[in-house]
């Protein structure tokens, strides 16, 4: 398990020996723990991308929101001068 700033990440690795192979245990620890650190890879990875996307989202909507009030100050300027241009 790894906790990351709050955001918990949790994997398990496997190693299984083949009945042919000699008997050395630290090779399936090393495979499993090799294993898991793969998995936690990626959730990170998946957790870092989201992250990413959000804040782009986030970037998005405030970009359109300042468009959305440019253009009403633009439309509510041109009422009350009663031209198509304001200052």
């Amino acid at each position: 398990m790894l906790n990351m700033k709050g955001e918990v990440f949790n994997a398990t690795g496997r190693g299984k020996r083949n009945p042919s192979d000699s008997c050395v245990p630290i090779i399936g620890e090393e495979l499993a723990l090799a294993r898991a650190l793969s998995a936690l890879e990626r959730q990170i990875i998946d957790a870092a991308y989201a992250t990413i996307d959000a804040e782009q989202r986030r970037e998005q909507r405030a970009e359109n929101t300042d468009r959305i009030g440019f253009s009403l100050w633009y439309l509510i300027c041109a009422l009350n001068t009663g031209t198509s241009v304001c200052p």
